[in-house]
């Protein structure tokens, strides 16, 4: 599947993540936003429960997450057991996205992806 030019708008939404990819292989064309709100865990939930999940990130898009939480939230979260993030998330740059080895993994997911510092 290919998302060109989507927003996801979860602000008012009572739990969830703006777009949850399971078993799918995703590509982000174009710009792309999210947005989060106080009951929301984060941007992408991207795992590979029910068969291998990508995320990938074509060159040139624009990635935009904003979180209307008084929290700060991943834009993605990994939940894998058998792909490593590497293969999972592709061309994250792409995105203006980095794969933050620092941050614990929190109920048994990987790291979250963040967004790289001024895009």
């Amino acid at each position: 599947m290919t998302l060109r030019n989507v927003e996801l708008d979860h602000s008012a939404a009572k739990t969830g993540t703006p777009l949850v990819n399971n078993s799918s292989n995703v590509t982000i064309e174009g710009n792309f936003r999210a947005v989060t709100g106080a009951h929301s865990w984060y941007g992408v939930n991207l795992g590979d429960r029910y068969g291998r999940a990508t995320l990938t990130f074509a060159e040139g898009a624009a990635v935009s997450y904003e979180s209307k939480a008084g929290e700060e939230k991943p834009f993605v979260y990994l939940e894998l057991s058998t792909t490593k993030p590497g293969e999972a998330i592709v061309n994250p740059e792409n995105g203006g996205l980095l794969l933050d080895p620092r941050e614990r993994p929190v109920c048994g997911a990987q790291p979250p992806v963040r967004q790289l510092a001024g895009r």
